[in-house]
């Protein structure tokens, strides 16, 4: 097994947390102390459970010979690589602390034989995505795949 984005479900929460912390800075900003902490406890607990659904809910991606594996925290998936309709770049991507992330968007036939996508982060530290890229090149080349992004689409 091989990976392919190991930490997109961490990186999936990272506009979660985000929004808690700043939901925390502007309940510190209230004035009535009885209000201020009934409002960050209930921020605090909110963006916890938030956090958590997200992250059990999210997809690692790991590749084989044969198939693409999506992880979760509950779940393991198995998707053969010949299921693999499209790979492409989309128009969204993070810096955190100095390390790019590009997201890409997967569409494959899922278990119910009907088309599925799901999207993940992945480092432009990492060479994982181009060797992903060249095994279906070799193996499926009916698949399609796209490292340019259109803004106009």
């Amino acid at each position: 097994m091989k990976l392919l984005s190991k930490e997109n479900a961490k990186l999936k929460t990272v506009w979660p947390s985000l929004l808690s912390i700043l939901g925390i800075i502007a309940a510190l900003s209230i004035s009535h102390i009885g209000i201020k902490i009934i409002l960050i406890f209930i921020i605090v607990t909110a963006g916890f459970i938030w956090i958590r659904k997200k992250h059990n809910k999210e997809y690692n991606f790991l590749y084989n010979d044969q198939s693409l594996i999506l992880k979760s925290k509950n779940e393991e998936r198995f998707i053969g690589l010949k299921e693999v309709r499209k790979i492409k770049l989309t128009l969204s991507d993070m810096r955190l602390l100095g390390v790019q992330y590009h997201e890409y968007q997967v569409e494959f036939i899922n278990e119910m034989k009907s088309t599925e996508t799901q999207n993940f982060y992945i480092s432009t530290l990492d060479k994982y995505m181009w060797d992903f890229q060249d095994l279906l090149r070799q193996n499926y080349p009916d698949a399609i795949i796209e490292n340019h992004v259109n803004s106009r689409e």
